[in-house]
């Protein structure tokens, strides 16, 4: 075998490889970003869940709170007609009827900020997880680019090496 058919078959192997590792690079960079996707996917279910446990505390404390209502109310009922007080003027029931009011109001409003904050931190992960996945993805193709050059250069370098090994041949010059 010639010295340039060696060089050659070197430069073969050399731009083969680089762009084989190229294609890795992109391969992997492309698995990274679909990665980071589902475990954002994932966190997202997470805050969803426990957003959802939380709107069921709060509906069940609701539920507690009118029931505890009712039988005050009843209580006050009961206490007006065995004393034989007037209902309208009960300033007793009137006061648990707000302060009923109140607390289902308190509990109705934190009901939807938590909501809010939630549907809040599943759009920031995701659209961090979409931003880091396009990055990742740009970076291997960067890598996938980077590498066909560098084959393209390692064929010229070995295309010059094995020109320059055959006998009696000039290198070109450009002209000057």
């Amino acid at each position: 075998m010639s010295a340039q058919v060696a060089m050659g078959v070197l430069t073969g192997v050399q731009t083969i490889g680089q762009i084989q590792n190229a294609r890795y690079q992109a391969n992997l960079a492309e698995r990274q970003a679909r990665e980071s996707l589902k475990q954002a996917e994932m966190q997202k279910t997470q805050l969803q869940i426990e957003n959802e446990q939380e709107r069921l505390r709060l509906a069940q404390e609701e539920i507690l709170r009118m029931r505890k209502a009712k039988e005050t109310i009843a209580t006050d009922i009961a206490a007006g007609a065995a004393s034989g007080a007037l209902l309208d003027g009960n300033v007793f029931l009137n006061q648990s009827l707000k302060n009923l009011n109140e607390d289902l109001t308190i509990l109705r409003n934190e009901r939807d900020l938590i909501m809010q904050k939630t549907k809040g931190a599943v759009g920031n992960l995701m659209a961090s997880a979409y931003e880091q996945a396009a990055i990742t993805r740009a970076a291997g193709e960067a890598a996938r680019q980077a590498g066909y050059l560098s084959a393209v250069g390692t064929l010229a370098k070995g295309g010059m090496q094995t020109y320059q090994m055959s006998p009696g041949k000039e290198i070109p010059k450009g002209d000057a």
